[in-house]
């Protein structure tokens, strides 16, 4: 019988409350509500001097009869799920503070997933000092001073070069280390990609994971891997007086939305995954024989295939200098690209028999981004400004395109974009 009532007392303090709190079984993400009416006071499950002790999802609380602030203490940076309006479920971010943020959802009233990665890129920018540690340390930290710029590079130092802050590569300057962030989720936490330097001719991609800002965007912490090496792990504070960039959580115009395809057109969507031509070329003279040409260029980085035409014996008439150019011209906006474009000539040569065409494909979507209503394709013109038609023949292989051209022009690979990739640079 004791056990009976003092189990109904503890639940009827857990549904209708007990000192004047109130909490619910939806109230799981450790929020206090105040209860109205009469106090209750002296109303406990072991005397006025007790509390109810409950955990939800974020973390423990205590309730006390006295009335005492039961808000939540929570490891900065750790994410939990809570209830949206709309019913479905968001997640909140703890603050440096150690109380959790609002509730972040997408399609009611919390910041879209868009407006959360613009806030996150805007609030990463600037100079922060903290400790690098990594698997390799001795458990020794990498005292750490970086600066994320908003041009996408971004420089990384310790005192006196004492050790090199990314590990796989080194602290030296360079317009060739570049960051993105280019997705994040309703907690807020990002993801993202990084180069990591030795020197100009020696780069390694690397990831960036769990970016987490803190809400005054004072503090970051984040993840740094090349491949399944790491992670490097990072605790850093905004230097004193660097307020970084000022972007409102609804400024999100100039950000691309989450999940879009990288492209070689200038702006947000940029990415080491999809490297623009730089105007390298390659020419040969080929005659009634035959031959192939090739360029790798700046698409071969990451595809390791050059481009690449075959000519085939009797294709030319007499002795002609094929050239081949890796262009910096965008590729068209209405695209998805999976290669820079790419310019064969002497411009308008025609040939009697079908040359074979390679170009390799290279996007951080992958390979089936475009789906069965887009396949990927090699795309031609009769000149880099367009418009671009669908090599008939063109199908897509290991890490590179073929087709096949009668015709010396433009060429390039991707799909067109689909409607929900509108609004992707």
């Amino acid at each position: 019988m004791w056990q009976r009532q003092t189990l109904t007392t503890i639940l009827g303090c857990f549904f209708i409350g007990c000192g004047g709190q109130s909490v619910s079984p939806a109230n799981s993400s450790g929020v206090k509500s105040e209860a109205s009416g009469a106090s209750g006071a002296g109303a406990s499950t072991s005397g006025a001097s007790a509390g109810l002790s409950g955990s939800g999802s974020s973390g423990s609380q205590s309730l006390s009869a006295s009335g005492a602030d039961p808000t939540p203490r929570c490891v900065p940076g750790q994410s939990t799920g809570c209830a949206c309006v709309n019913g479905e479920s968001g997640a909140q971010v703890c603050a440096v503070d150690g109380t959790y943020g609002a509730c972040a959802c997408a399609g009611d009233a919390g910041l879209t997933l868009q407006q959360l990665l613009a806030q996150l890129r805007a609030g990463v920018v600037g100079t922060w000092i903290g400790t690098e540690t990594s698997p390799w340390g001795n458990g020794t930290p990498c005292p750490t001073t970086i600066r994320f710029g908003a041009d996408g590079n971004y420089s990384a130092h310790s005192p006196g070069e004492s050790c090199i802050v990314f590990y796989y590569g080194s602290n030296d300057d360079s317009p060739v280390k570049t960051y993105l962030i280019d997705n994040v989720t309703a907690a807020g936490e990002g993801t993202g990609e990084i180069v990591f330097f030795f020197n100009p001719t020696d780069t390694n991609p690397g990831t960036l994971r769990h970016i987490v800002l803190s809400a005054d965007a004072t503090k970051l912490t984040f993840e740094a891997w090349k491949g399944d090496y790491g992670p490097l792990r990072f605790s850093l504070t905004r230097v004193q007086g660097d307020a970084g960039v000022a972007m409102s959580a609804t400024d999100a115009s100039a950000v691309p939305p989450v999940n879009c395809p990288c492209t070689r057109r200038s702006g947000a969507g940029t990415s080491f995954m999809c490297p623009a031509g730089a105007g390298q070329s390659q020419a040969m003279t080929i005659g009634t024989a035959g031959g192939m040409l090739s360029l790798g260029g700046q698409q071969a980085t990451q595809t390791g295939v050059p481009f690449s035409l075959t000519i085939p014996p009797g294709a030319l008439a007499s002795d002609t200098i094929i050239t081949v150019t890796e262009t910096k011209v965008p590729p068209p906006a209405d695209f998805v690209d999976y290669s820079p474009i790419y310019l064969v000539q002497p411009a308008g040569l025609t040939t009697p028999v079908a040359l074979p065409i390679v170009i390799g494909w290279a996007n951080k979507s992958g390979l089936a981004a475009g789906g069965p209503s887009a396949p990927l394709a090699i795309y031609a013109a009769p000149d880099a400004a367009g418009p671009f038609t669908r090599l008939p023949d063109s199908y897509a292989n290991a890490g590179f395109m073929q087709g096949s051209i009668k015709a010396f022009g433009a060429f390039f690979s991707g799909y067109p974009k689909q409607p929900a990739q509108a609004g992707c640079p």
